[in-house]
């Protein structure tokens, strides 16, 4: 069975210039086995045909949504002073595991990246496995200064980007981890097993890999998985 722990720990880390509030949920499940054991004999994974993920993905099960939904509702309400009655639409939650070699990586997977640009859209990311694995970091891009993609700066954000390649070249064909000429590090949430992280999706965020042997494994077991959670926080209806 897949329960929330009630005595999970909460915190606060505030990314960037911008102090975008970041929560960091260690313990979050009261057991993580139950879910990491539907990963490995029950979910379908499957190569992510969607979205620039580079690896692979499957669906989470509804009891994990279903234990989360309400908790996370209210704590994003609370934390990003969301007022009003809203309703948490979860958009495809899906299992992760990081398996796309570099030599296979697409430009658009070889720098940090945002997930949407509207202002009540967020992402949750939780590590499942047990492992010295590398965690989540957030950035700022240099050009623009852009720390926070908007529906007011997402064009600022892309001249930027595109202003870079003509004047550089296109990126250098690798995970992304540590400060460039193009992104600045703000800061790492460390891998640890059970752990959360929760950011508004238009924050500038990526995969923190700096040991590609150690993060890139074809491995359900091994590797680097992680639950994602996509959370539109909505006007409900009257």
């Amino acid at each position: 069975m897949i329960h929330l722990n009630k005595h999970c720990k909460i915190k606060l880390s505030h990314i960037g210039e911008q102090k975008t509030p970041v929560i960091i949920i260690d313990e979050l499940l009261a057991d993580c086995h139950p879910l990491r054991e539907f990963a490995q004999t029950r979910a379908q994974f499957e190569a992510e045909k969607n979205s620039y993920y580079p690896g692979r993905r499957a669906q989470l099960p509804q009891a994990y949504l279903d234990t989360l939904n309400t908790f996370f509702i209210q704590l994003i309400k609370q934390v990003y002073k969301i007022d009003g009655t809203v309703s948490g639409l979860i958009k495809p939650s899906v299992f992760s595991l990081l398996t796309r070699d570099e030599s296979a990586l697409l430009p658009e997977q070889c720098i940090p990246h945002y997930d949407s640009k509207l202002p009540r859209y967020f992402a949750m990311t939780h590590y499942l496995n047990f492992g010295e694995f590398s965690g989540t970091a957030f950035y700022r891009n240099r050009q623009s200064g852009i720390e926070v993609v908007n529906q007011n700066n997402v064009k600022d954000y892309i001249n930027a980007i595109n202003g870079h390649v003509q004047t550089h070249g296109m990126f250098e064909q690798k995970y992304f981890s540590d400060s460039s000429d193009m992104f600045e590090l703000m800061g790492v949430v460390p891998w640890q097993e059970n752990r959360a992280v929760v950011y508004p999706g238009g924050l500038l965020h990526s995969p923190y890999i700096d040991n590609v042997a150690l993060n890139v494994r074809n491995s359900i077991k091994q590797g680097r998985l992680t639950a994602n959670l996509f959370i539109d926080l909505t006007d409900q209806p009257n």
